[in-house]
């Protein structure tokens, strides 16, 4: 298995919610906003998802969807991330992961499960949506 294959869910998820993808906002000011230092953090992760934490004053069991991935960057890293609590954000080797914690678990949502999402609120909300500046019809 190579470094960049993912895990055939987490593959096709588009998701942002906890657990999932980090969004750029998130990455953003997980790096960026000062307030809270991260925690050096020693990582287990197990097959179904669930990611314990251990450090000074951490002892948290938080879930990702893709935990094949993160176990590959942990691999070169003595099983070692930083933890930024604030934005769930766990930093392995210059690589985001957003953690949920258990009672945020949620499904992977593929790309077409988003779409007909969108496409049923556009419809309930009469159809339109802006484009370009253009209205569109369904």
């Amino acid at each position: 298995m190579t470094d960049n294959r993912l895990t055939d869910i987490a593959s096709t998820c588009v998701s942002y919610r906890p657990g999932h993808h980090v969004h750029f906002t998130q990455a953003r000011k997980s790096l960026l906003e000062g307030g809270q230092s991260p925690i050096a953090a020693s990582v287990v992760v197990h097959p179904d998802g669930l990611v314990e934490l251990h450090g000074e004053h951490l002892n948290n069991t938080m879930w990702t969807h893709d935990p094949e991935r993160l176990r590959l960057r942990l691999r070169d890293t003595d099983a070692r991330g930083e933890w930024r609590p604030r934005y769930g954000v766990l930093s392995v080797n210059d690589y985001l992961f957003n953690l949920a914690k258990i009672s945020e678990r949620s499904a992977c949502i593929s790309r077409a499960e988003a779409v007909q999402a969108r496409d049923g609120f556009l419809r309930t909300c009469g159809g339109y949506f802006h484009h370009d500046g253009r209205r569109w019809r369904w």
